[in-house]
C-alpha cells in the first residue's frame, strides 16, 4: 500500500527541546491477512501526531465477512480520535441478508460507551432481528431456552456489558445458550 509520513520540527528558541508533527496517511489501504477472516481487511490511516496528542482516523472499508454464522459485509468501521479524550468514536455498519429480511448493525457511541443498533427491512423489533441472527428463528419458534437466550442478550447489549470485542466474538461463535445476570 502507498503510504506517506511527514514530519515537522520547529525549533523552540529556549531551549534544544523541539516540536514535532508526523502525519500518515494511507493512499491505497492497507490490507490485513488473518486467520479470522478469509478476505482480506482493508484499513486506511489518516493519523496526526502533534504535541497535543494523537488525531485522526482509522477506517475499516467494505469487506466481506462471515458473522453470526452468515455471510454479510462490514460496510465501514471508522475509529475518530481527538488528543483531548482517550475513547475513540465509533461509527460502524454490518449488513445481513436472511429469510428476504435485510438486518443492519449499527456500531455508534465510543470505544468505552459503544452502543449496537439493529435495524431491518421490513422493520422487526430488536428481538426479532437477535432471534434471526442467533437461531435463524422468529421469537415464535424459539425453545425456552433459546427465549432466554435472546433475553439474555438483548439486556446485555442494553444495559452496556458487551463491549466490541465481545460483539465479535459473539458474532463468530456459535451460539447455544447465552446468560447475563444483570446484578
Amino acid at each position: 500500500a502507498d503510504a506517506s509520513i511527514a514530519a515537522t520540527q520547529t525549533r523552540k528558541s529556549t531551549s534544544s527541546a523541539f516540536d514535532h508533527t508526523a502525519t500518515i496517511t494511507t493512499g491505497k489501504p492497507i490490507m490485513l491477512y488473518s486467520n479470522i477472516n478469509p478476505a482480506p481487511i482493508p484499513v486506511a490511516l489518516d493519523l496526526r501526531l502533534s504535541p497535543a496528542g494523537l488525531s485522526g482516523k482509522i477506517s475499516v472499508q467494505s469487506f466481506d465477512a462471515a458473522l453470526f454464522k452468515k455471510r454479510g459485509r462490514v460496510e465501514h468501521v471508522t475509529l475518530a480520535m481527538t488528543p483531548q479524550s482517550r475513547a475513540l468514536a465509533l461509527d460502524g455498519l454490518l449488513r445481513f441478508k436472511q429469510d428476504g429480511t435485510d438486518i443492519a448493525i449499527k456500531l455508534l457511541g465510543s470505544t468505552e460507551k459503544p452502543r449496537v443498533v439493529f435495524e431491518s427491512e421490513p422493520p422487526l423489533d430488536q428481538q426479532a432481528i437477535i432471534a434471526l441472527l442467533l437461531f435463524n428463528k422468529t421469537p415464535e419458534d424459539l425453545d425456552p431456552d433459546q427465549s432466554a437466550s435472546v433475553s439474555n442478550s438483548q439486556s446485555a447489549m442494553a444495559n452496556g456489558p458487551f463491549g466490541l470485542a465481545s460483539l465479535y466474538l459473539f458474532a463468530t461463535t456459535p451460539v447455544k445458550h447465552v446468560g447475563y445476570d444483570q446484578a
